[in-house]
């Protein structure tokens, strides 16, 4: 009984957690639509883009079928989780800051560059975009 319980209840979860992105992504596009006449260069999510992400929904309820794992499994551990794509990211992150200040762009920005987002508005819109990524890359496959 436990095998037939067990699947529904991380499915269940999964949906959850994905809603949470979903909403993520929602709140980024009303306060990028909000914020849009201060800056110039703002790359905001349009509408459509929630719609081609709710065609990972049906596959939530294949990825246990599909060996991937849970959002939230317990045979993955936190380190796995959480500590090291924050240092890859990181890393990265840095890697691409120092290559097209000093590397690309030497000379002093008078306003904000193309490739930057305004904080906060920028935890929305990279957070809906790994999502995005996450969503085609991986949940689809």
């Amino acid at each position: 009984m436990t095998k037939v319980l067990f699947p529904r209840i991380w499915i269940n979860f999964n949906i959850i957690i994905y809603s949470s992105f979903m909403s993520i992504a929602v709140i980024g596009i009303i306060y990028g639509n909000a914020i849009k006449s201060n800056f110039y260069f703002l790359r905001i999510w349009e509408y459509q883009n929630i719609l081609i992400l709710l065609l990972g929904i049906p596959f939530l309820f294949l990825q246990t079928k599909a060996n991937l794992p849970n959002f939230l499994d317990e045979n993955v551990s936190n380190k796995q989780r959480f500590l090291n794509p924050v240092l890859i990211g990181a890393a990265f992150g840095i890697l691409d800051v120092f290559v097209i200040k000093y590397l690309m762009h030497p000379e002093p920005y008078t306003e904000l560059p193309p490739f930057l987002q305004p904080f906060p508005y920028s935890i929305f819109l990279y957070s809906s975009g790994a999502f995005e990524i996450e969503v085609f890359y991986r949940l689809i496959p």
